[in-house]
Protein backbone atom coordinates (compact mmCIF):
# COMPACT_ATOMS: atom_id res chain seq x y z
CA UNK A 1 0.00 0.00 0.00
CA UNK A 2 0.88 3.73 -0.27
CA UNK A 3 1.72 4.18 3.38
CA UNK A 4 4.68 1.61 3.63
CA UNK A 5 7.96 1.58 2.92
CA UNK A 6 9.90 -1.04 0.75
CA UNK A 7 10.81 -2.84 3.97
CA UNK A 8 6.81 -2.98 4.50
CA UNK A 9 7.24 -0.59 7.54
CA UNK A 10 4.52 2.10 8.23
CA UNK A 11 5.60 5.55 7.44
CA UNK A 12 5.76 8.25 10.54
CA UNK A 13 3.86 11.39 10.25
CA UNK A 14 4.63 13.97 9.22
CA UNK A 15 6.90 12.72 6.12
CA UNK A 16 10.36 14.64 6.07
CA UNK A 17 10.86 16.39 2.56
CA UNK A 18 13.50 17.94 1.17
CA UNK A 19 13.92 21.79 2.01
CA UNK A 20 13.39 24.23 -0.70
CA UNK A 21 16.81 25.61 0.00
CA UNK A 22 18.52 22.16 -0.32
CA UNK A 23 19.61 22.39 3.10
CA UNK A 24 18.30 19.43 4.50
CA UNK A 25 15.13 18.10 5.13
CA UNK A 26 11.62 19.53 6.66
CA UNK A 27 8.46 18.46 7.97
CA UNK A 28 5.70 18.32 4.95
CA UNK A 29 3.49 20.73 4.89
CA UNK A 30 -0.42 20.01 5.16
CA UNK A 31 -2.42 21.77 2.76
CA UNK A 32 -5.27 20.48 1.37
CA UNK A 33 -3.63 20.10 -1.90
CA UNK A 34 -1.27 17.95 -0.19
CA UNK A 35 -4.37 16.03 1.05
CA UNK A 36 -5.96 15.57 -2.31
CA UNK A 37 -2.93 14.18 -3.69
CA UNK A 38 -2.13 11.41 -0.85
CA UNK A 39 -5.48 10.50 -1.74
CA UNK A 40 -5.34 10.26 -5.42
CA UNK A 41 -1.78 8.57 -4.16
CA UNK A 42 -3.59 5.67 -2.00
CA UNK A 43 -1.42 7.08 0.74
CA UNK A 44 -4.17 7.51 3.25
CA UNK A 45 -1.97 7.45 6.22
CA UNK A 46 -0.60 10.56 4.79
CA UNK A 47 -4.10 12.14 3.84
CA UNK A 48 -4.71 11.20 7.19
CA UNK A 49 -2.14 13.08 8.55
CA UNK A 50 -2.93 16.32 6.56
CA UNK A 51 -6.50 16.19 7.93
CA UNK A 52 -5.60 15.97 11.54
CA UNK A 53 -3.15 19.01 10.56
CA UNK A 54 -5.37 20.77 8.76
CA UNK A 55 -9.12 19.87 10.93
CA UNK A 56 -7.46 19.98 14.77
CA UNK A 57 -8.19 15.98 14.53
CA UNK A 58 -6.33 13.27 16.55
CA UNK A 59 -4.06 11.43 13.91
CA UNK A 60 -6.73 7.98 14.51
CA UNK A 61 -9.42 10.64 13.95
CA UNK A 62 -7.78 11.92 10.90
CA UNK A 63 -6.64 8.33 9.38
CA UNK A 64 -10.73 7.38 10.20
CA UNK A 65 -11.33 10.64 7.98
CA UNK A 66 -9.40 9.69 5.51
CA UNK A 67 -9.77 6.62 5.22
CA UNK A 68 -14.05 7.44 4.69
CA UNK A 69 -13.31 10.26 2.38
CA UNK A 70 -11.51 7.19 0.08
CA UNK A 71 -14.77 4.95 0.06
CA UNK A 72 -17.09 8.21 -0.16
CA UNK A 73 -15.33 8.96 -3.44
CA UNK A 74 -15.51 5.19 -4.67
CA UNK A 75 -19.32 5.21 -4.60
CA UNK A 76 -19.79 9.43 -5.25
CA UNK A 77 -17.24 10.99 -7.33
CA UNK A 78 -18.89 14.40 -6.68
CA UNK A 79 -17.69 13.74 -2.82
CA UNK A 80 -14.97 16.23 -3.67
CA UNK A 81 -16.93 18.73 -4.91
CA UNK A 82 -18.68 18.62 -1.37
CA UNK A 83 -15.56 18.74 0.13
CA UNK A 84 -14.47 22.19 -1.97
CA UNK A 85 -17.80 23.78 -0.69
CA UNK A 86 -16.66 23.22 3.17
CA UNK A 87 -14.28 26.06 2.73
CA UNK A 88 -16.92 28.48 1.17
CA UNK A 89 -19.50 27.37 3.86
CA UNK A 90 -17.56 28.35 6.95
CA UNK A 91 -16.34 31.61 5.53
CA UNK A 92 -19.91 32.59 4.71
CA UNK A 93 -20.87 31.48 8.24
CA UNK A 94 -22.98 28.75 6.64
CA UNK A 95 -22.09 26.46 9.61
CA UNK A 96 -25.14 23.86 8.73
CA UNK A 97 -24.10 23.57 5.45
CA UNK A 98 -20.39 22.99 6.70
CA UNK A 99 -21.21 20.14 9.42
CA UNK A 100 -23.31 18.43 6.58
CA UNK A 101 -20.32 18.23 4.09
CA UNK A 102 -17.95 16.99 7.02
CA UNK A 103 -20.53 14.60 7.85
CA UNK A 104 -21.01 13.04 3.99
CA UNK A 105 -17.37 13.64 2.95
CA UNK A 106 -15.33 12.57 6.40
CA UNK A 107 -17.91 10.80 8.77
CA UNK A 108 -16.71 13.73 11.03
CA UNK A 109 -20.32 14.57 13.38
CA UNK A 110 -21.15 16.26 16.46
CA UNK A 111 -18.04 17.19 18.36
CA UNK A 112 -15.23 16.53 15.78
CA UNK A 113 -17.22 18.56 13.17
CA UNK A 114 -17.51 21.70 15.08
CA UNK A 115 -13.49 21.49 16.27
CA UNK A 116 -13.03 20.69 12.46
CA UNK A 117 -15.12 24.14 11.54
CA UNK A 118 -13.28 26.02 14.44
CA UNK A 119 -9.73 25.06 12.82
CA UNK A 120 -10.82 25.50 9.39
CA UNK A 121 -11.82 29.39 9.97
CA UNK A 122 -8.47 29.54 11.19
CA UNK A 123 -7.16 28.89 8.39
CA UNK A 124 -9.39 31.52 6.52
Amino acid sequence: MGNENGDGEVKKWPRLVENPSGRGQEPEKSTFRAFGFAIQAGDIRTAGGHLSALRDLSEEEGLSAAKFFEERMKVDPATIGKDMQIRGAIAEGRTNNAMEALIECFGLDGLRSIVAIQAFGRLL
